[in-house]
């Protein structure tokens, strides 16, 4: 028997047979091209991945332009989530025998890289070469994610135009929605890509924001007999944790509630590398850096512009609320969460990987940061007076802040710190910097690292930012909204009371929150868990 012999019957779908034969040709030494690839494919194929790489490895020891042993070792390093090693994997495929598929791979491997215009890129020459509905999709969401909300919705309706029942894409179409505060759309669409898939656990997480369980226990029930699915891998587990944990909060069922948060959090913690001792050197960094001295040295090299806000804190601290409110005013536009201050500093201040190394600290450096954080600015908001840049872990870098844009207003919210870190562990966070959020003693020992560096920068940076306290804003709002907007040399306007009703695009955790009116319920929340809480409250207190 030769090798097409036993390629016939792989085809075939008789793997048994076929792998024997190809391991009698090792034996007998009749090797020829493909065999070790098509060896590889029966192993990839029957979960034996770690001997699949070795396959597809002999394979390009005999045939190095092998594409078959090329795109799977892409495939399988991605599922290992060695990103690089894949990239590489499908660019040698690539120029060898441009395809679709590889772009496609290609795109997905980009985004995990965090470089999304370039997976943008990839994504559409792939859809030129053939069209496809989950790069649309991906598109669709990628640009979600970047603010682009208009080139979203083009992108995820064509993926439905491709594919009627593609799921993802009216999951994605959901969360355009949701951020421009079409509650009753985005219900239909996450209800669709349940209908298109039972197990789309992440439409089930997101259409759970938008209902009250204690008044729906279709849904609920739909939640609890997916939990006893057997279909469901650890990253579906989490989104459907999260859904009950919200859920049975509704119900006021509060220690399941929280077992159920404790669940999703535990999975996802698994999936991240995070260290707590990593994030105090940084912290401990920041301080080193950012002293009297060098502040001193350098406090009026930076850009003069007037229109930088920026809104600090703690996620989950009411940042959302006072952008919304401030984003009410005919004169400022809110940016959301930007990540221009961090693409500032990789730009400027990192030198041979080292952050904030002595070379990148010179007068001009510091001025041309401060026009390049502006001019990127500008470009979503040539109009208004003020731009809100909300990304609360921006507080880490207020010292950088003073010295490259001087005249920025910073404002600062608080907020209890045990309403804080619970409000924390019940968000599913996606955004980079939020690691430590997945299990509550490392929530406890970030919210320290935050108390501590934010007192730091009131000691050497007297009066650099206005502090405004979550409780005394629901309490107090008139008293409040007016003590803000004179900070932000902004006259009073009644939007700025109605802000609930605002149109304009939202895309953090609290997109649905911040379209009603004030509410109290949310303060002492924590207490209902007290019992849950006591060691974080030992850490945190």
């Amino acid at each position: 028997m030769n090798f097409e012999y036993y390629l016939k019957l792989q085809k075939s779908g008789d793997l048994i047979n076929a792998e024997k034969g190809y391991k009698l040709l090792i034996k007998q030494n009749k090797i020829v091209n493909n065999l070790f690839a098509s060896l590889g494919l029966i192993h990839l194929k029957t979960n034996r991945a770690k001997s699949a790489l070795k396959f597809f490895n002999k394979e390009l020891k005999i045939n190095p332009l092998n594409t078959v042993a090329l795109n799977n070792l892409g495939v399988i390093n991605l599922d290992l989530k060695n990103y690089r090693t894949a990239k590489n994997y499908f660019l040698k495929a690539l120029k060898i025998s441009p395809n679709a598929e590889t772009l496609y791979f290609l795109g997905l491997i980009l985004t995990e890289l965090e470089d999304y215009d370039k997976a943008i890129e990839f994504y559409n020459k792939s859809i030129l070469m053939k069209k496809n509905a989950d790069s649309s999709c991906n598109i669709g969401y990628l640009y979600y994610y970047l603010g682009s909300l208009d080139k979203a919705k083009k992108n995820i309706l064509d993926a439905i135009k491709i594919n009627s029942k593609h799921d993802a894409a009216y999951n994605n179409l959901g969360l355009i929605n949701m951020a421009y505060g079409n509650f009753i759309d985005a219900k239909q669409n996450f209800s669709h890509a349940i209908k298109c898939n039972p197990t789309n656990t992440k439409a089930h997480f997101n259409i759970s924001k938008l209902l009250n369980y204690k008044d729906n226990n279709e849904e609920f029930k739909k939640l609890l007999i997916l939990s006893k699915s057997i279909k469901l891998n650890e990253e579906k587990k989490e989104f459907l944790y999260f859904a009950l944990g919200k859920a049975l909060n509704d119900k006021e069922d509060h220690k399941k509630s929280f077992y159920y948060y404790k669940k999703a959090n535990s999975l996802k913690r698994s999936t991240i590398k995070y260290s707590s001792k990593n994030n105090i050197s940084l912290f401990n960094n920041i301080k080193r850096t950012f002293n009297k001295y060098v502040n001193n040295k350098f406090k009026n090299c930076g850009a003069k512009d007037t229109s930088p806000i920026f809104i600090v804190g703690m996620p989950r601290s009411g940042t959302s609320l006072i952008e919304q409110v401030l984003a009410s005013h005919s004169k400022v536009f809110g940016a959301g969460e930007i990540t221009y201050l961090d693409d500032t500093i990789n730009k400027f201040f990192l030198y041979k990987k080292k952050l904030f190394d002595s070379k990148t600290f010179f007068k001009k450096n510091f001025y041309n940061a401060g026009n390049y954080y502006i001019k990127k600015t500008k470009e979503i908001s040539p109009d208004k007076k003020y731009i809100i840049n909300k990304l609360p872990l921006n507080f880490r870098w207020l010292g950088l802040i003073k010295l490259i844009l001087p005249n920025a207003i910073i404002v600062h919210c608080k907020r209890n710190p045990m309403d804080t870190c619970l409000s924390v562990f019940q968000q599913n966070f996606f955004a980079k910097g939020n690691e430590y959020s997945f299990k509550l003693s490392e929530i406890g020992i970030f919210f320290n690292l935050y108390i501590d560096i934010m007192n730091y920068w009131k000691k050497i940076l007297p009066d650099c930012f206005y502090e405004i306290e979550y409780e005394d804003f629901i309490y107090y709002q008139k008293k409040e909204t007016k003590k803000l907007l004179d900070y932000c040399n902004l006259k009073w306007e009644n939007k700025c009371m109605n802000f609930h009703k605002t149109i304009r695009p939202v895309r953090t955790s609290s997109d649905h929150q911040i379209r009603k009116k004030i509410y109290s319920n949310s303060i002492n929340r924590w207490k209902i868990y007290k019992q849950e809480l006591k060691k974080l409250s030992d850490i945190v207190n």
